[in-house]
């Protein structure tokens, strides 16, 4: 029998009865976030009753108070943006992550879904990605100011592969056949590296490379854009995005 004032725990989480609301129901108060529902004793016993504002999530994250639930489109999304910003594990693999955070905003699963709808486009047919750093280079936060849907293969095309190319620059590398010579290739929009020619400089294939590269992104924007697959604002960075020998 739980009584007002009782303390109980729920996974290891303190929780308080607040009020007896009759039928079997109670008021009561998770202590470690305030959070205060109504709920029925059989799942207060058996400990099937949820704090929506625990940070269960990475010890990040939090479901939130509010009408979506994890059935909706946004939930994978979401649950995709705490792997890649605090599993380490997971940025062991892709080191690019590695600084990589979750705005405030978005910790809240509600807050993040209400965007999801607002901006995931309506173009059927298409994988899309959240992206974080077309529209700001370099970025390293997830969040409503930074982050874009776009199409898998924008996103596939604009990986430089930084970790696996050796000490030489973007699409540079030690011509086989041709001794103190360089090689110059990168791929096409079809994923067919194209040959591009052969220098002495690391430095001047780079520029080949980087030319070739910002043509073929621009290309990739005007398809998307006529497609609908894109939005305005991901078609203006694409057409100004620039490949640095720092990438």
């Amino acid at each position: 029998m739980l009584n007002t004032g009782d303390l109980v725990f729920i996974k290891g989480d303190p929780v308080e009865i607040l009020e007896n609301l009759g039928k079997g129901y109670k008021l009561i108060k998770f202590t470690n976030t305030g959070n205060i529902i109504k709920a029925h004793i059989t799942n207060i016993s058996t400990g099937e009753v949820r704090d929506r504002l625990k940070r269960d999530v990475r010890g990040v994250g939090f479901f939130g108070i509010g009408e979506y639930n994890c059935k909706h489109k946004s939930h994978q999304y979401w649950s995709n943006m705490f792997e890649r910003c605090y599993n380490k594990v997971f940025q062991e693999r892709q080191p690019t992550y590695v600084e990589c955070v979750v705005a405030d905003e978005w910790q809240n699963f509600q807050t993040f879904a209400k965007w999801f709808d607002d901006n995931f486009p309506t173009s059927g047919g298409v994988k899309y990605e959240l992206d974080k750093d077309i529209l700001v280079k370099g970025n390293k936060t997830y969040g409503p100011d930074f982050c874009c849907f776009v199409p898998k293969r924008v996103n596939q095309y604009l990986v430089s592969a930084k970790a696996s190319r050796g000490v030489y620059p973007l699409g540079v590398s030690p011509a086989k056949q041709k001794p103190g010579k360089f090689e110059v290739r990168c791929a096409d929009l079809s994923g067919v590296r194209r040959f591009l020619g052969h220098v002495i400089d690391p430095i001047q294939g780079f520029y080949i490379y980087k030319e070739y590269k910002e043509s073929k992104i621009k290309e990739l924007a005007e398809e998307c854009f006529k497609n609908n697959t894109i939005s305005q604002k991901v078609y203006n960075a694409l057409l100004n995005f620039k490949i640095t020998i720092e990438d």
